[in-house]
């Protein structure tokens, strides 16, 4: 019983820090008040399912699409795909509908490369952009382009077994990487 007195306490505990984070004028969260953190606030309001945050939060996200169809951190920047995988996310997980769809999917569609994908379009291809653009087609249940996708993630493998972002990256292999390229060759598969 007295686990079950903390686990309650705890919660209520970690509700009255994130509705205090809620920023009630521009409608972020935390300091920032970006899209990254209101993902991570849905999260945990999604445990004790808060509608009316999820509301105010949906309407914020919806403020930070562009017209191009991609998502940026806040309102008026630019359209990521990091961030946009985030706000169709954040969307899924509370059951809404995604807004502007179809301008959302040309915009992600936009981000391919000749290989792979690119963080935001005309830009050099990134080994987690792959994984975003991969995870959020399936999050919004539609095929996007991927001819040359598996050899160009594979390219990125070093002889140590990481991956790097990208075959011609001189950095080393990182973790992050590793996990990118690993869940797009399983998203690849599905």
């Amino acid at each position: 019983r007295s686990r079950r007195v903390l686990r309650q306490n705890l919660m209520a505990r970690d509700i009255k820090m994130i509705t205090a984070l809620w920023k009630r004028t521009t409608g972020g969260f935390g300091y920032f008040g970006d899209i990254d953190n209101i993902y991570y606030a849905i999260r945990t309001h999604a445990i004790v399912a808060r509608k009316p945050l999820a509301i105010c939060a949906s309407q914020f996200i919806g403020s930070c699409q562009n017209d191009d169809g991609g998502f940026g951190n806040r309102p008026c920047l630019r359209s990521r795909l990091d961030v946009t995988y985030c706000a169709i996310a954040i969307h899924v997980l509370l059951g809404f509908p995604i807004l502007s769809r179809r301008a959302c999917i040309l915009w992600i569609k936009s981000c391919k490369t000749q290989d792979a994908f690119s963080l935001w379009p005309g830009q050099k291809p990134h080994i987690a952009a792959v994984y975003w653009a991969l995870a959020t087609a399936k999050l919004l249940k539609v095929a996007f382009p991927t001819a040359g996708l598996r050899q160009w993630l594979q390219a990125c493998q070093r002889r140590s077994g990481g991956f790097t972002c990208s075959p011609m990256s001189h950095l080393h292999p990182e973790v992050w990487y590793c996990y990118c390229a690993i869940r797009s060759l399983q998203l690849l598969q599905e």
